[in-house]
């Protein structure tokens, strides 16, 4: 790899990691004190994860995103990279409105619907990402499963009628 190249990469991957950091951080500080409330109440649910296995899965979270944007950013220009890149857009729009509705305005099947749109946002992301490049498209079934996990809780909470708000 030649210096070029590597500054390139180098740079494109701490631009991307702060951009999700970022959107992650806005969700996170929107959202801290009540999350905190939230899961007290539903830690009995299969769904929820102690808070050390939290921060771990964030941080891996965190990681294959960054992974998986930088890797597809960094492949040639077409029309499935950008159509990857407007759908992470849309993904990140969607996690920073998922727990708004749902611990803000308390309004749980919006939150469902929100994190259900994730999924198939994702999947097609995955499909496209497998066209261009590979690695980036194990990372995304990865993270994909954390979303699947968290779809799972919002239907537990929706169907079960939970309260948790």
């Amino acid at each position: 790899m030649s210096s070029a190249t590597f500054k390139k990469t180098f740079f494109t991957t701490l631009t991307v990691l702060c951009i999700v950091l970022g959107f992650e951080l806005i969700a996170f500080f929107l959202t801290f004190s009540d999350f905190l409330d939230f899961h007290n109440i539903l830690i009995h649910s299969l769904w929820i994860y102690p808070k050390p296995v939290l921060w771990g899965i964030w941080i891996v979270k965190t990681v294959l995103s960054t992974l998986c944007i930088t890797r597809v950013y960094l492949c040639e220009p077409s029309e499935y990279r950008s159509r990857i890149l407007k759908l992470w857009a849309l993904f990140f729009i969607l996690d920073i409105l998922w727990p708004l509705a749902f611990l803000w305005l308390e309004a749980p099947l919006l939150s469902t619907i929100l994190v259900t749109c994730m999924l198939p946002t994702l999947f097609i992301a995955l499909l496209l990402c497998f066209l261009i490049d590979k690695p980036a498209a194990y990372a995304l079934i990865i993270f994909g499963l954390m979303i699947v996990s968290k779809a799972f809780l919002h239907w537990e909470i929706y169907l079960l009628k939970i309260n948790a708000l």
